[in-house]
This record gives structure tokens, sequence and C-alpha cells, in this order.
């Protein structure tokens, strides 16, 4: 932004937004100070001024009819600011809105804390440099390493700065969604694995394969946890929407831990089945851990019954089905009882 200490008011409005004036023999001198404009010849009395579009000069008249020509070296940008990120992946690098600059009419310093800029799709830098007017500017940073933290990046052009704020998702312990064979709601939940452990994915579907002889009368549950401790245990709770079955057990699939390395179904370890839930542990690197990753545990399961055990939950409509069905039994019990009686009594 540019400020034009003229002392025009006193010419009037007219005066001071003026056409440009014929000028002959201009003058050149670099602006400075606040007072009338000096030209080395002493101070000139102001009499009408008019300003170039692009405001790089000033054209002021004085009473003897000499045009003084001023030039304006503007290194102070219109405002600029950058749109706040949240619930940004840990450790990422993430880069924010492009702004123009605009308002000054030579290069300008830029500079950044916190993280570092580019100009017009060039390569990111944290040194110092210089911005002309119609640059385009981009900032990156990292974001923490923690959940639930603001990690900030400035950026300075000449007198002007504006924060980029990226704030880094929270810690995520559990997730409730419709199972994968639309029986309800299941919510899967955990404890351990240290402070920044979290879910980073989880889902549930319908299976694509199942346990030899085993239905998956909810489908599969996957899930995937990051930033967990090293060889951490985790301990999960599934909540079902109803009782489970006698006979239920929690099957897993993949590599198995301390037998064969080619992934398929088995009966996961320890896993225990009461009321509606299922508790089992995972350990990172260890029994059930799908993912090498050191602090990443991924593991897809479900809860499994033998197939010739698996029994559909009656709706009101299969009750009412099946006591319809009792009924028209006996309905016809009793027809053919009823019939041969008649028989019986046409012929004694």
């Amino acid at each position: 932004m540019r400020t034009f200490m003229l002392r025009c008011a006193a010419l009037g409005a007219t005066l001071c937004a003026g056409s440009t004036l014929a000028h002959a023999a201009p003058v050149y001198d670099q602006w400075a100070g606040t007072g009338p404009f000096a030209t080395g010849q002493g101070n000139r009395a102001i009499t009408a001024l008019a300003v170039r579009p692009d405001g790089t000069q000033a054209f002021a008249g004085t009473g003897s009819g000499t045009v003084l020509a001023y030039a304006f070296s503007d290194t102070a940008p219109s405002t600029f600011s950058f749109t706040p990120q949240v619930n940004v992946a840990l450790n990422t690098a993430v880069t924010s809105n492009s702004v123009t600059v605009s308002g000054i009419n030579t290069g300008a310093a830029i500079n950044v804390t916190g993280g570092q800029y580019a100009i017009n799709s060039g390569a990111y830098t944290a040194t110092a440099g210089t911005v002309n007017n119609g640059d385009t500017v981009t900032v990156r940073l990292t974001s923490s390493s923690s959940f639930s933290t603001t990690s900030v990046a400035t950026l300075a052009i000449g007198a002007q700065s504006a924060d980029f704020r990226v704030t880094t998702q929270d810690r995520l312990t559990s997730y409730t969604g419709p199972s994968g064979t639309g029986r309800g709601d299941i919510t899967a939940s955990f404890t351990g694995g240290g402070p920044h452990c979290s879910l980073a994915a989880a889902s549930y579907a319908a299976a694509t394969s199942t346990p030899k002889g085993i239905s998956l009368p909810y489908g599969t549950f996957s899930f995937t946890t990051t930033e967990c401790d090293a060889g951490a245990t985790l301990t999960f709770t599934l909540t079902y929407p109803q009782a489970l079955p006698a006979g239920a057990k929690y099957y897993k699939f993949g590599p198995e831990f301390g037998g064969s390395a080619m992934p398929h179904w088995y009966e996961l370890p320890g896993a225990v089945v009461h009321g509606n839930q299922v508790t089992f542990s995972i350990t990172d690197n260890g029994v059930g851990d799908s993912n090498p990753a050191i602090g990443y545990i991924t593991d897809p399961g479900g809860l499994g019954m033998p197939m010739d055990s698996v029994t559909a939950v009656p709706t009101l409509g299969a009750w009412t089905l099946a006591l319809l069905a009792a009924v028209m039994g006996g309905l016809a019990f009793w027809q053919r009882r009823h019939s041969k009686t008649i028989a019986t009594s046409a012929f004694s």
C-alpha cells in the first residue's frame, strides 16, 4: 500500500484527482519525507497534482508552471492470507493456497519462518529472497507428529505478513459403522499402543472369502493403526447389535505368526466371545498383525460360526410367517381327520 504525503487537500478534490498535467523539462527526484516536494532548489508550492494510473509516479504542478515528476519505490504489498487446514495426517508435508502479490512496483523482500515458500510454482526454499508484483506464492510446512497439534509457518513480504496454520487430526480409538451384511451397526474400540497410537483406517465389509466350513454372518472388520509404540499390544472390543450365538469364534485372515506365511483364515488365539461382544489382542509384529512395519498394525478378520449352525435371526415378518405356517399345517391336519370321520360314517 502506498501513502502519498503530498498535502493536496487544500487544492480541492478536483485538483487532487486531476488529469495528467503537461510538463516541460520535468525534474525527477525520489520521494522522501512527509513535507512538501523538494527538488534541491527549495520547497515548491503545489498547485495541482495527478498520479499515473499504475501509481508509479506523481506529477506536481507548481505556481511557476513547472511540472515536477516524482517516482515512488513501493515495497509494501496489499494484505494477503492463507486458509488454515485442519484434521491433517501426522508428519505430512502440507501446502497452502496460492496468494498473488499485489500493490508493489519494485522487488520486495520475502522470507518465511516455520516452513518454506515457492514463487511461481518454483522450488521450495527457506532462504530469504525477492518477489515482484504479480508473482504467486505458496507456503509449505510439515505437520506435527502429535495429534491435535497446530504448526505455523509465517510468510513476510515487505511489511506485510500472514500465518499458515495446520492442525493435525484427533487421536481415533473407536469406529462405528454398518456391518458388511446389513445386520446393524458394529462398534470397534481399542486400548493400549501408546499415547500416539490411532486408527488410520477402519471398515466393515461383506466377506469375499470365508474359513472352510465357516460362515461370517456379520462380514469382516479391517483396520490399520498408526504411530503405535514398537511391539505394543492393543486390546480390541467389537460390540455387535445382537447377542452372539454359542459356538461363535473370531477368525483372522493373513500370515499366521509362528505358522504359515501364506495369507489364510485361522482362529485368532485368545479371542473371547461374550454376550454381544468379542474381545481380542493384537501385538505389533506379533500374533494377528499383518503389517511388518514397526508401529503399524493391520488386521482383517471376522466373527465366524459353523455353516450348519447358522440360522437367520427372525424378523417380525419371519415370525409371522412361521406362525401362519403352523396354523395352516394344523388346519390341514384337522381337515384330513374330519374328512376321514365323514367317510367312515358314510360306510357304517
